[in-house]
């Protein structure tokens, strides 16, 4: 979330608003009290609400804070009732769940969904895109690559968004089952 948005003219053909910042070194600020009105307007509509994460800045109370990539669910958590956590990158759909989730220290009664992203280049500054630019040439060099390795370099090698209502399926079947 960018900037503080009236959504309550658009809110009569959505079932679900799910809310999240920006993450990285240059990610843009985030206001908690732009989450909290769009938590007002989703409620005041009958809608559900969920706050994903944090981002990577984060305003409250007029304090600005950089958060821990690993620990925004969890602050966001620590203001909601969380339900479940979908955690993005680069890798296969549904794949690390077991490491996500002793890396962000998700406890395993909440679901974990691991969805494949994408990555813009453009956006790369510093330490993050000499990393990947290291990374890229590093398996590219590799004589011999597994499909995994394959697939990585396809990744790391283009501009491109993954998401695709394929990799939603498992967490738009929980979802519809949750609301049962």
């Amino acid at each position: 979330m960018l900037e503080k948005i009236d959504l309550s003219n658009y809110l009569h053909g959505v079932e679900h608003v799910t809310v999240g910042s920006e993450t990285g070194r240059d990610a843009r600020l985030c206001d908690y009290d732009w989450v909290l009105d769009i938590r007002r307007q989703c409620k005041e509509a009958g809608k559900t609400f969920w706050f994903k994460e944090t981002g990577s800045l984060f305003r409250k109370n007029g304090e600005i804070k950089r958060i821990n990539p690993y620990k925004q669910h969890a602050i966001a958590a620590g203001r909601f009732d969380l339900r479940a956590v979908c955690a993005v990158g680069l890798c296969d759909t549904g794949t690390l769940i077991s490491e996500v989730r002793k890396a962000t220290s998700i406890s395993e009664g909440i679901p974990l969904f691991t969805l494949q992203g994408g990555i813009d280049r453009s956006r790369l500054k510093g330490m993050d895109k000499l990393m990947i630019s290291m990374l890229t040439k590093g398996l590219a060099s590799q004589k011999q690559r597994s499909a995994q390795d394959e697939r990585m370099l396809e990744l790391l090698s283009k501009d491109e968004s993954y998401v695709s209502p394929e990799n939603l399926s498992e967490v738009l079947q929980w979802y519809r089952e949750e609301q049962l």
